[in-house]
């Protein structure tokens, strides 16, 4: 499907095709796969979720070694994080472990913290200034938005299920935030059939006429 060329956002980001490459955290979202893609003229997407904010700094800085091209920085919205009990622990590990024997993969380690510093990520994402900085699993913060606002970076937010879809479709409805930010919205979505299963997102960029799909 082609996108709609009325954006203001994606005429500013000057992509050559309607196409956001995934980013994908953990590893897939290499250097060579974001400098090749933005340098193709789309917009390349690094995953920076499992990454300290040294680690997403020194990312972004190979990458323009490569190219002058746009890219986008992602991460996860942070969630409090639920208590787990050792015996529950001990008893998962015990039950897996004959796969690590396997695999020969060492025995796991839960020791806090189990996530990033989001506040440093994200602050290092405002001292690079990618042409975008897109997150999933919730909704920005205010104060996020605002300052993600004050240092032009325009905002794409991910609706993974039905009710961050509604939450965000009100928030981008809103046209002066829409106008302030660029923001868009992607909606992902996944289908089952009896033998297949296809999965994509919908980019609706906030003053277009319809959105383009992409896989």
């Amino acid at each position: 499907m082609s996108a709609p060329m009325d954006s203001n956002l994606l005429q500013q980001l000057g992509l050559k095709h309607p196409l956001i490459v995934a980013p994908m955290a953990g590893g897939p979202s290499s250097v060579e796969l974001v400098a090749a893609a933005s340098a193709a003229g789309v917009l390349g997407a690094m995953g920076g979720a499992y990454l300290n904010a040294a680690a997403i700094e020194a990312f972004a800085a190979h990458v323009r070694q490569r190219t002058d091209r746009p890219f986008s920085i992602n991460l996860f919205i942070p969630h409090s994080i639920p208590e787990v009990a050792t015996d529950r622990v001990e008893r998962a590990a015990a039950a897996t472990a004959r796969y690590r024997r396997e695999l020969e993969l060492p025995s796991p380690q839960l020791v806090p913290p189990y996530e990033e510093d989001f506040d440093a990520q994200f602050e290092a994402v405002l001292r690079i200034k990618p042409a975008c900085f897109s997150f999933v699993f919730g909704l920005l913060p205010a104060d996020y938005v605002r300052e993600a606002k004050k240092a032009g970076i325009p905002l794409i937010g991910t609706a993974t299920n039905s009710t961050r879809r509604g939450r965000w479709k009100r928030a981008a409805s809103m046209r002066s935030c829409c106008k302030a930010s660029k923001r868009a919205v992607i909606a992902a979505f996944s289908m089952r059939g009896q033998q297949t299963r296809k999965s994509g997102c919908a980019i609706f960029w906030c003053n277009a006429s319809a959105p383009f799909v992409c896989r």
